[in-house]
């Protein structure tokens, strides 16, 4: 869930705890809404600041082991066990974190009470909390300015749309398109289903849909692309006519926002390593070592799991690269380099931009492909999109690596592109290819081209073997008007087609902890227990013991002149003796009274510093 729809839930008293704090306040002062104050590094850099420190250690401990993931308080305290941290502490620190309106209570139906970090806030308390490990590149180490980034998926989700607008794709009783149709998906495809395999993902017709293909259904349905016509996939020209319109950059970061819509890792260490790239800035060198260390230092990747965890890692980094996520260089050293193509706030800033900005409209065709002797056609990474998308109406798509797409030009493409109104006539295919290309074209692919363009195309069109259940004057031409669609971020919720969201079983809790419930009975003891650094006889320092372990807090110590942070465990008796057993960091200690001379109960937000 996010900040917003948590927000919604909450009546008007919690809100107006939220807003008493001076940070948010102030942003609320300076336009921006609570949603937004909550979502914006900066303004969560200030909050941040003025945290305590349990609050603090509370919320590292919450978004390494949870993440934007549901816990209950006892998750938190077991995986909390080895922190420097009281169970006293933990409490105080959720209460607070509650109030501040960082963390958020729900209650599923039959009463269990879990806590939640809003998703849209972890990654800036990722950034925020954890060691960044982030590595400045040197001048050698930068990425290429000149590379166009790897194709990905955008050059499947041409195809998919292609195939559409060319055949009259139906859907079964079932609700699945038709089998002669997968196959010719499966035929024209270049990504493949194996590749997708590493994200463990799941959705509706699994048995049906090859990974890779439920996943351009999706995200051309997501982005308005194509929509469900009287059971058959029909194609929105003016959609894919905007979308051709806008740079490369927005496409690829409107395809990586309907991406993320769909994907989570199952893994939270996966999730963390995401989070982690989106956190790069977009184009920058990074490294795959950096990226382990990361996860190591901060304990998200136990000792013990590292080899097993960087093998699944290396496999994931490839199938993101295989779509287009990112780029992975060898480097002189044996290592791996990686190039982010989509950070997470220019995902968000490209997506949302306005709908002129970043268009093509009114600029100069620009060179991007080599024609070969042998007809195949090359085509770098980078080049326009738009074009991409004529060149498949006249080519066969041979293969898609990921920063060249190899296209053939056959006659039958050429004369089927007519056909279907794509383009006029052939001399308007010829001259499209004449004004794309480097070094212009072939001899001997021009001479052919002409002959065909002079030849009767009847003939050759009777031999089409798919006509007849091929859409007739279906023109998806780039000129169609887009005025009537806007991408805007909305548009990535356009509609679902295979990846339906499983609705909330959890309710907002709308009550906020009362701050004076922490120790409700603090009143009851001494308050120098509390509040004094001192010695006691064994007997009262045995009740203050027992005290502390009751609030589940930590004890200071003067034990043989060292000054000692423990939290006890246990009260041990035997043979009319007494030891206390008790965890000091990582290690268990047992002491026996004669050890130590002055002792006080360290009570977060209540003793004295």
């Amino acid at each position: 869930m996010n900040v917003k729809e948590l927000l919604e839930r909450l009546p008007e008293p919690a809100i107006a705890i939220f807003k008493q704090q001076d940070v948010i306040a102030g942003s609320l002062n300076e336009g921006v809404t609570l949603g937004e104050a909550y979502t914006t590094r900066r303004i969560l850099s200030e909050l941040y600041r003025t945290m305590r420190e349990w609050e603090i250690k509370t919320l590292k401990r919450i978004v390494i082991s949870f993440g934007s993931r549901p816990f209950d308080a006892s998750a938190l305290e077991k995986a909390s066990r080895h922190d420097a941290l009281s169970g006293a502490e933990l409490r105080l620190g959720l209460l607070q974190l509650r109030r501040r309106g960082i963390l958020f209570a729900l209650s599923k139906s039959w009463g269990e009470t879990l806590l939640l970090l809003p998703e849209d806030s972890f990654a800036i308390w990722q950034s925020l909390l954890c060691d960044d490990g982030f590595e400045k590149p040197a001048a050698s180490e930068s990425a290429d300015p000149e590379n166009g980034g790897y194709f990905g998926i955008a050059w499947n989700l041409l195809l998919l749309l292609r195939y559409c607008s060319e055949f009259e794709v139906t859907l079964t009783g079932k609700g699945t398109i038709a089998k002669q149709h997968l196959a010719g998906l499966l035929k024209r495809l270049t990504l493949k289903e194996e590749q997708l395999r590493p994200f463990g993902l799941s959705y509706e017709h699994e048995a049906f849909y090859p990974a890779h293909i439920a996943v351009l259904l999706e995200t051309a349905f997501r982005l308005g692309l194509l929509y469900i016509d009287n059971k058959t996939l029909a194609v929105n020209r003016q959609a894919v006519a905007h979308m051709l319109d806008v740079s490369n950059e927005r496409i690829h970061a409107m395809l990586y926002r309907c991406w993320r819509g769909l994907y989570r890792p199952e893994a939270l260490w996966l999730e963390h390593a995401l989070v982690w790239l989106e956190g790069r800035e977009a184009g920058a060198m990074q490294t795959v070592s950096a990226l382990r260390s990361w996860l190591a230092d901060n304990r998200i990747v136990p000792a013990a799991e590292e080899d097993a965890a960087w093998e699944i890692l290396d496999g994931w980094l490839e199938a993101m690269a295989d779509l287009g996520w990112l780029e992975l260089f060898a480097q002189p050293d044996g290592g791996t380099g990686i190039v982010t193509q989509v950070s997470g706030e220019a995902t968000a800033r490209n997506a949302n931009a306005d709908s002129d900005d970043g268009t093509k409209a009114g600029k100069e065709p620009e060179r991007m492909l080599y024609v070969q002797p042998d007809f195949e056609l090359l085509v770098p990474s980078g080049a326009s999109y738009a074009d991409i998308w004529q060149l498949t109406a006249i080519s066969e798509t041979v293969r898609v690596d990921r920063n060249i797409g190899v296209l053939r030009l056959t006659k039958d493409r050429l004369l089927q592109a007519r056909h279907l109104g794509i383009v006029r006539d052939m001399q308007e295919s010829l001259l499209f290819l004449r004004s794309r290309a480097y070094y212009g074209l072939p001899d001997n692919v021009e001479t052919t081209l002409l002959q065909w363009a002079s030849q009767q195309a009847d003939s050759a069109e009777k031999k089409l073997h798919h006509t007849k259940t091929m859409k007739n004057n279906v023109s998806l031409v780039l000129s169609a008007s887009p005025e009537n669609f806007i991408l805007e971020s909305e548009a990535v919720h356009c509609g679902s087609f295979l990846f339906h969201k499983e609705p909330s079983v959890f309710n907002v809790d709308s009550s906020l902890p009362d701050p004076n419930e922490f120790v409700p009975d603090i009143r009851r003891i001494p308050a120098m227990w509390v509040k004094q650094y001192r010695p006691y006889h064994a007997s009262t320092c045995k009740e203050l013991l027992r005290q502390a372990m009751e609030w589940k807090t930590y004890v200071r110590m003067d034990v043989e002149g060292t000054e000692r942070h423990i939290v006890p465990t246990a009260i041990v008796e035997e043979s009319g003796e007494w030891k206390l057993r008790g965890r000091e960091a990582e290690h268990v200690v047992m002491l026996t009274p004669d050890q130590w001379h002055a002792v006080q109960i360290m009570l977060p937000g209540c003793s004295p510093s």
